[in-house]
C-alpha cells in the first residue's frame, strides 16, 4: 500500500522560538523536517528510537557524550537507540535538517496531522 503525504497535510509545530518541525509518518518510519534559526539547539538527550539525519541547508554541530563535529550541507549522521546526542546551529544562517526515526516517536505523532 502506498501512502502519500503532501506538504499541506501537515503543519509546522513550534517547538520553541528557534525550532519548528513538520512530521511525516507511516508504518515503522517517521520523517521530521526541522527549520532551525541561528543559535537553535537541541540539548543532549536520548530516546529508544534509532535516528538518522541529513543536513539540507546550513551548518549544524552534532554531538554525543564523546564526539563533536560540525556538519555542512550534504552531510548525514546516525544515532543508535538510546545513544545520548544533541545538536546546535552554528554560523549566521538558518538550517534545514531532515531526520528519520524508526520506530516513529510517539510523542511527535499527535500534533503532526490535520
Amino acid at each position: 500500500m502506498v501512502v502519500i503525504i503532501e506538504p499541506g497535510d501537515t503543519e509546522w509545530v513550534v517547538v520553541d522560538e528557534k525550532v519548528r518541525r513538520k512530521v511525516f509518518s507511516s508504518g515503522n518510519l517517521m520523517f521530521v523536517i526541522y527549520d532551525l534559526d541561528p543559535g537553535a539547539e537541541v540539548p543532549l538527550h536520548q530516546h529508544p528510537e534509532e535516528q538518522a539525519g541529513f543536513i539540507v541547508k546550513g551548518e549544524v554541530e552534532i554531538y554525543t557524550d564523546t564526539t563533536r563535529r560540525v556538519l555542512k550541507e550534504g552531510s548525514w549522521y546516525h544515532f543508535e537507540p538510546n545513544e545520548p546526542h544533541g545538536g546546535r546551529v552554528v554560523g549566521s544562517q538558518k538550517a534545514l535538517v531532515v531526520d528519520v526515526f524508526t520506530p516513529p516517536k510517539k510523542e511527535f505523532l499527535e500534533p503532526s496531522r490535520k
